[in-house]
């Protein structure tokens, strides 16, 4: 061991504190009186708040309020940061010293700050203090030599010495002398002299400089300036002044079971973050206490979950948490459209922190989500949670998405690299032999890294073989990734024809719009695709929700209610009653993108309304499919609505909208409908609310309960949120009539 560490581990040792002396700079309370402690709002002047600060305490048997108050206020200095813990110490930022408390020899330290800076930070240099050193003469000296040979030091500045020594808790207070320097200031070779110690610095100043006072010996405060750096020593997130917590909020925190008993300094940490959550973002809190409810009745806190359940409480959860909860569009209030995405971040800091970790690197998380962002996060979480990927493997399944996010293809979300994403995400679905699955996705994923990222050709190849379990097995099957250069190639090598067209809709702005397929289709088709775009968009009176709309052409006939992926029959001259046709089914593709996700009757009836407005499809086709589902619906009496055929979702839907449609008019209809739209947007983190018991589906909020619809009851509260509430008497009258007639009364 070298002599400087001995030196640094004897003067830890030695940093027992001695009581001082009272004096008449005192250190008192100078803010808000707390019970046993005090908020300092006195440093925390520089936010619009004058009621937040640093608060000073003995929370936690950690006696900082009994240790501060009444020392030497310029040996010291007001708060500057929050306490944090640091392995089983506790410690606290002053303008002068940083305070650091030993729970096993029960005495307060001070801290040696610089003496860490330089051994965990050599490059970095503060500006007006002495480099460090180390001096010769200390090696093998015994520790009574080294405190001479450094206190030797003081000679060459006797004002310094007199100020140093003057101080008869000195080895504790500052620590060993370790340099003296002098600087040329103005043409004077002394302007500024300057004695590095472990722990400040002593500065004099022998010209005339703003706040100071020429020849005085004076503390520079380090800790200040060591807080101006990132992350180092003083944590970044107890460096801001802040209010102390809602009563509500603390209680709950203290409620919990591992912080209601003893708490050690690692529960201490997980309560300081806790706290800083629920300042920033109250509700990610609550949800954190209401839903996450593993974590809470575990009764320990764990560093890292290696030998826990997934979601365990631990402290890296928890600081991604907080990241999560200080992105700028949480902070200023979340819409529903936000809700659902917020509580994805949460709830995945627990169970895949990696690739959390990776999310927050990403500018396009941080600047306002748009809906192709939103649903790569939804869908994302809802494949892994879904799919419960690889029981035992979380931390693996986790690292692997992260390796993913953070390829430079992911630096945006266009929709074409949720398609790769989503695709990968499918080909690591556990097979019997998780462990070989997931050492073949590790494989691919590091290979496309390697190459930069995936591209959007593979994306589109990803479009048309992505279903395929043949396709995407043969992924996880290559035990060579270089094998994978197969699907790197262009789609024109693959026999794949594609087409893009750029355009700008009145609504959405500039799009992308692509057609892809297994056989080359007429430019017509293009054509009506971009047609059917607009005419839905009018139809809605909505921005269109993705900017990359994309069809798939095959020359096999297939659906698809995928809200980005369509899939229709195709030939490469269709006739004019081919393109009616399509046109039509193009609109109602189209209009899922609106209506994807939600019950049958508004994800397909809606669409097949929509065809209506667009003049594909006549009330009367609506009424003859009606009248076939209901003759259906009386012979199959005990089945529920969610067991009758598919087309009967399409058409009985249909009629439902209809209805509202000719009996509400033009403006009232498409304002509910409108309406309707932008809460179907929210539908996961409602349907989330409901499965979680927020709410009732036999409360008066969702109405009656209805016992043959199999779920469909959900369509009820949102139909009557969008055309009931706030309308005017009548029509509410009029609607929640249609409404309540086609889920609850009989059938005609």
């Amino acid at each position: 061991m070298g002599a400087i560490k001995r030196l640094c581990l004897a003067a830890m040792v030695c940093a027992l504190f001695a009581a001082f002396a009272p004096s008449v700079a005192a250190l008192e309370c100078e803010g808000i009186p707390l019970d046993g402690g005090c908020l300092f709002t006195v440093t925390g002047g520089d936010t619009p708040d004058p009621d937040d600060g640093f608060a000073v305490t003995n929370a936690y048997d950690v006696p900082l309020w009994d240790f501060v108050k009444g020392q030497d206020r310029d040996a010291l200095g007001y708060p500057i940061s929050q306490r944090w813990v640091d392995g089983p110490f506790t410690l606290q930022a002053f303008q002068k010293v940083i305070l650091q408390w030993d729970p096993g020899k029960r005495r307060m330290n001070y801290y040696n700050t610089l003496d860490a800076l330089a051994n965990r930070y050599p490059h970095i240099e503060l500006p007006f203090v002495p480099a460090h050193q180390v001096l010769e003469e200390d090696q093998g000296a015994t520790f009574g030599t080294i405190i001479r040979n450094h206190l030797a030091l003081l000679d060459q500045n006797e004002a310094i010495r007199a100020r140093f020594l003057a101080e008869p808790d000195w080895l504790n207070l500052y620590g060993l002398p370790i340099r003296y320097e002098e600087r040329e200031v103005d043409g004077n070779p002394q302007g500024v002299q300057m004695l590095r110690t472990q722990r400040t610095v002593f500065v004099v100043w022998n010209v005339p400089t703003p706040g100071t006072t020429v020849g005085r010996v004076n503390l520079q405060n380090v800790p200040d300036k060591v807080k101006r750096l990132g992350n180092v020593i003083i944590p970044d997130r107890v460096k801001q002044p802040h209010r102390e917590l809602a009563p509500d909020l603390a209680a709950a925190v203290h409620a919990l079971p591992w912080a209601s008993a003893g708490v050690e300094p690692l529960e201490q940490d997980a309560i300081h973050r806790l706290h800083a959550i629920a300042r920033v973002s109250p509700e990610i809190f609550w949800h954190l206490l209401r839903e996450m409810h593993l974590p809470w009745e575990t009764g320990h806190i764990r560093h890292k979950p290696l030998h826990s359940p997934p979601n365990a409480l631990t402290l890296r959860s928890l600081a991604l948490t907080t990241q999560v909860a200080s992105i700028a569009w949480i902070q200023d209030g979340l819409t529903d459209f936000e809700r659902l995405a917020a509580r994805i971040l949460t709830d995945s800091a627990f169970m895949w922190p990696d690739y959390v970790d990776a999310l927050l690197d990403r500018a396009w998380l941080h600047d306002g989500l748009d809906v192709d962002e939103r649903r790569f996060l939804d869908r994302t979480y809802g494949s892994l949670y879904g799919n419960t990927l690889f029981p035992g493997h979380p931390l693996r399944i986790g690292q692997i998405m992260a390796a993913m996010v953070r390829m430079p293809y992911m630096d945006t979300i266009e929709g074409l690299e949720a398609r790769v994403l989503w695709s990968l995400m499918l080909a690591g679905t556990p097979s019997s032999d998780a462990q070989a699955t997931l050492a073949g996705l590790e494989g691919v994923v590091s290979y496309l890294a390697s190459k930069g990222g995936a591209t959007d050709d593979l994306a589109v190849i990803f479009e048309m073989h992505g279903s395929d379990r043949t396709f995407i097995d043969s992924i996880t099957d290559i035990h060579d990734p270089t094998q994978f250069d197969q699907y790197l190639v262009t789609p024109a090598s693959r026999g794949i024809w594609v087409e893009r067209r750029h355009i700008s809709l009145p609504l959405a702005g500039p799009s992308q719009l692509t057609v892809l397929g297994d056989i080359r289709a007429s430019a017509l088709t293009m054509d009506a695709l971009e047609q059917s775009i607009r005419v839905v968009e009018g139809i809605m009176g909505v921005a269109y929700p993705t900017r990359n709309p994309r069809i798939k052409i095959s020359s096999r006939f297939g659906g698809s209610g995928n809200t980005s992926l369509f899939a229709i029959g195709g030939t490469d001259a269709p006739t004019e009653d081919i393109l009616r046709r399509l046109r039509s089914i193009f609109v109602h593709k189209v209009a899922h993108t609106y209506w994807g996700g939600t019950s049958p009757w508004m994800t397909n009836g809606a669409p097949i309304f929509i065809a209506f407005r667009a003049g594909h499809i006549s009330e009367r086709f609506i009424g003859e499919q009606r009248v076939s589902c209901l003759q259906k619906w009386k012979r199959l009496a005990d089945t529920p609505r969610e067991g009758l055929a598919d087309s009967c979702h399409y058409y009985l839907g249909a009629s439902l909208f209809l209805d509202l449609y000719n009996a509400l008019g033009n403006d009232a209809f498409h304002h509910g409908f409108r309406k309707l739209h932008l809460n179907i947007e929210a539908y996961q983190t409602n349907y989330y609310r409901i499965n979680h018991g927020d709410i009732s589906l036999n409360s008066p909020e969702t109405g009656d309960y209805c016992d043959f619809c199999g779920g469909v009851d959900v369509s009820v509260y949102f139909l009557r949120l969008a055309f009931v509430e706030g309308a005017d008497p009548a029509t509410a009258a009029m609607a929640n009539h249609i409404i309540t007639y086609w889920f609850y009364g009989p059938p005609a």
